[in-house]
């Protein structure tokens, strides 16, 4: 069958996005779906955003991944008619034109992470082994600090020349326990136990999830300044925001000042699944009543 126009434009940019995803940005499949917001493949995307049936519905997508990539450009050039929701308001930098209705953070059950009032012993490390999630910042600010590191990460296939040449041989170290990947059931006890939670990316990161986990409980955050973490951090309240390895040093020694309850406080007022549910259902109703109004509007 032969595609209309705009169709084969859709299909070429979208093909041309998801190859490049996969030589250049290490995502799979799943991955890269859910960065342009669909949960039902490619082709349901692509039902979606051509459906020829706007009286009946409307479609929205919410945006879960980075949208620096070049290709996405001309993607939402085509279809900026298209509404979107963002989970922080950086994420949208890279397509400022782009139809944004809302900002909606993401949230988990309150119940999900116990608060854990006492602080541990040591600090903690989520994430991949790869560049922009920093792990090679986290070892140096552990070693600088003197304290133990407890590293929780995988390592995507991508990635095993980086963390064989860069990060291995880092790992010998008596202050550093490399402990492999976690599960969910994990996280409690890991993010809960520690002192603080390390987060020094290295990337325009779009909301960073373990950063709300380790609020949840009550544990603070030490996290670099880049992407969402100025917008998703209180400063002094929910951990400290840094700029460098030095600064992060700092703020270990003073992460004693934060109020674990306060941090706790942060996460159940921002970012419970509760929040995350009603901002949704407010931009739904928005939505869905601008396209009723439309639908009913006399045509020109």
């Amino acid at each position: 069958m032969t595609m209309e126009p705009t169709e084969a434009r859709f299909h070429e940019t979208m093909f041309g996005i998801y190859e490049r995803a996969k030589r250049e940005c290490n995502y799979n499949a799943t991955r890269f779906l859910k960065m342009v917001g669909d949960r039902g493949g490619l082709e349901a995307a692509r039902r979606l955003i051509l459906s020829d049936e706007p009286s009946d519905g409307f479609t929205e997508l919410w945006l879960h991944g980075r949208l620096d990539l070049p290709d996405l450009v001309p993607l939402y050039e085509e279809f900026r008619e298209m509404p979107v929701v963002s989970i922080s308001n950086n994420q949208r930098q890279p397509l400022p034109d782009v139809n944004w209705q809302a900002t909606v953070y993401h949230g988990l059950p309150t119940d999900l992470l116990r608060y854990h009032p006492k602080p541990g012993q040591y600090l903690a490390f989520i994430g991949r082994f790869s560049p922009e999630k920093g792990a090679d910042q986290a070892i140096e600010i552990a070693k600088r600090a003197q304290l133990p590191l407890k590293l929780a990460a995988k390592v995507d296939r991508a990635d095993e020349e980086y963390f064989e040449r860069e990060i291995k041989p880092l790992l010998d170290h008596p202050l550093l326990e490399y402990v492999g990947e976690i599960g969910e059931n994990d996280k409690d006890d890991f993010l809960g136990d520690a002192y603080a939670l390390l987060f020094p990316i290295a990337w325009p990161e779009p909301f960073g999830l373990v950063m709300i986990e380790a609020m949840a409980c009550g544990t603070p955050v030490i996290a670099y300044r880049h992407g969402s973490v100025a917008e998703l951090m209180e400063d002094g309240r929910s951990g400290f925001i840094v700029n460098d390895v030095d600064g992060a040093v700092s703020a270990v020694r003073r992460a004693a000042e934060v109020r674990r309850a306060d941090v706790r406080n942060v996460f159940e007022r921002r970012f419970t699944a509760t929040q995350m549910a009603s901002d949704y259902l407010r931009v739904y109703e928005r939505v869905i009543a601008q396209h009723h109004r439309r639908a009913r509007a006399p045509a020109a």
